[in-house]
């Protein structure tokens, strides 16, 4: 059976073993920031526009439209806004999952199997 992934040594990187290994951790930490500070962005400015919402329609509107004349409802945007909450919670919690516990190993891994077949 074919290895997963080849061994370091066999990489022919300029850089020796444990120099390389502390190189390519140098791009984890850098991708797990990114994925984090997108996540606490997205989360500030989802937080910042629930509260800038209302449900009444704002003076320079109220002659030209209405809740009761148009036939619609008042937005709910309650439900939808937890939803994505959750969503994106358990987004981020799955990336960071497959990306620590080594999900592009088994996923090469799988992908040399099939080439090799």
């Amino acid at each position: 059976m074919v290895p997963p992934f080849p061994p370091i040594d066999s990489l022919n990187a300029p850089l020796h073993n444990g120099a390389y290994r502390n190189f390519m951790k140098i791009y984890l930490v850098l991708i797990l920031a990114f994925l984090i500070g997108n996540y606490l962005l997205d989360l500030v400015v989802r937080v910042l526009t629930r509260r800038g919402l209302s449900p009444d329609l704002p003076e320079e509107f109220r002659d030209l439209m209405t809740w009761r004349n148009t036939g619609a409802r008042r937005p709910t945007s309650g439900p939808t806004w937890r939803f994505g909450d959750w969503r994106s919670t358990i987004d981020l919690a799955v990336t960071l999952a497959f990306i620590l516990l080594g999900g592009f190993c088994v996923w090469t891994g799988l992908l040399a199997d099939l080439g090799s077949a």
